[in-house]
């Protein structure tokens, strides 16, 4: 009985580090997650959210014009981390990226506070 016991937990502690390995390849080594990140946007062309700032909790309201309006984009971070660090069109979705979605903003969603542009 004593034996079946210790194969049990030997079982059990193989299969966490099999668990433990794959996920740090998966995170680490291939990058397969996806990320979100604000990319500007262009309110005279697109339906895009507008920045925020709250000043009772002590936030920065000097906020650049381009830096009001943006748009959300989700993609893989192996696709993100090849962009260099000015290079804004890399970080949105390109036309054969598998797994990147655009998210403009949509006024009837009552959280949202979008710009004026109304499509037709």
């Amino acid at each position: 009985m004593v034996k079946k016991v210790k194969n049990l937990y030997l079982i059990i502690l193989v299969i966490i580090c099999l668990v433990v390995i794959f996920t740090f390849y998966k995170i680490f080594i291939l990058r397969d997650y996806l990320i979100s990140y604000q990319v500007a946007c262009d309110p005279n062309t697109e339906s895009c959210f507008i920045l925020e700032c709250d000043q009772e909790e002590g936030e920065d309201c000097n906020i650049d014009e381009s830096e009001k309006y943006f748009k959300l984009v989700e993609k893989k971070a192996f696709n993100a981390v090849k962009c260099s660090s000015g290079d804004v069109n890399c970080l949105l979705c390109q036309g054969n990226e598998m797994d990147c979605t655009t998210t403009m903003c949509d006024p009837l969603v009552e959280e949202n506070y979008c710009s004026d542009l109304q499509f037709q």
